[in-house]
């Protein structure tokens, strides 16, 4: 079984429209045309779909990601985005499962705020869905990261009790890794289970840094692949030959 996780697209008010210089539409359309051959049975999209979110902006994602595959999507919302027009536009489904896996979606976001947050009520409830999931193996999709990241301006906005959320998680051992999106990088851990980020398909924020700077390394996404036994198979790929056309003097998004 094969999940392809896309996240951070960051889609614009109009198709023709940029965002640091990078026309965020084409990024995404480029990412998808480079996993064609991935042939997923879920696409996941692990939050800020948006950097404009309106009801058509993702009418327009859903219709980019249909036209490139057959199968569920699975759609969380980040910091960038807004419930009601996500709901609106058919995009908030919050669980798949594929052969003996289940895939869940938690919401770590709060409308018009950066910050990663995931409440008592939430972690009560995670927990309640734990208990009554009947798969053997589950994988978890956020947008925020439950740790540190060794970037501190990214580390401001990580979820404000992960390490309660990553206790809760491991305490099924059926979980088999938490993944997430916000931090338009590559990163990896382990913490009793993996916790992993993709990068963003469209431009990438730098590492180790303590102030908002932008990379130039180029969109990507992640391709993870469940076994039966359990075992998570996980590989980032990148655009090799995207021109991304980054404005560095607007370095704010």
């Amino acid at each position: 079984m094969v999940i392809l996780q896309i996240t951070d697209t960051h889609l614009q008010r109009t198709a023709d429209s940029e965002l640091l210089g990078v026309n965020t539409d084409n990024s995404l359309k480029a990412v998808l045309a480079h996993a064609a051959s991935v042939n997923p049975d879920v696409v996941v999209a692990s939050g800020d779909i948006a950097q404009y979110p309106a009801f058509e902006v993702y009418q327009r994602f859903k219709q980019l990601v249909d036209d490139a595959f057959d199968c569920p999507l699975l759609c969380i919302p980040g910091n960038h985005d807004l419930d009601q027009p996500m709901i609106r536009a058919g995009l908030v489904h919050r669980r798949a499962t594929v052969g003996n896996w289940a895939l869940l979606g938690i919401d770590t976001h709060i409308d018009n705020e950066t910050s990663g947050m995931f409440s008592e009520a939430q972690l009560s409830d995670l927990k309640v869905q734990l208990d009554s999931e009947n798969a053997a193996y589950i994988l978890v999709f956020g947008h925020h990261s439950p740790l540190d990241v060794s970037c501190l301006w990214l580390d401001r906005h990580r979820i404000d009790n992960g390490a309660l959320l990553l206790e809760t998680l491991q305490g099924d051992s059926r979980v088999r890794a938490y993944l997430f999106g916000h931090v338009h990088q590559e990163v990896e851990f382990s913490r009793g289970l993996d916790v992993m980020s993709s990068p963003s398909t469209c431009f990438q924020f730098a590492r180790h840094e303590e102030e908002f700077t932008v990379s130039a390394e180029m969109p990507g996404y992640r391709v993870i692949r469940l076994r039966a036994d359990g075992r998570v198979e996980s590989k980032v790929f990148r655009l090799l030959d995207y021109e991304l056309s980054l404005d560095l003097s607007q370095l704010e998004y």
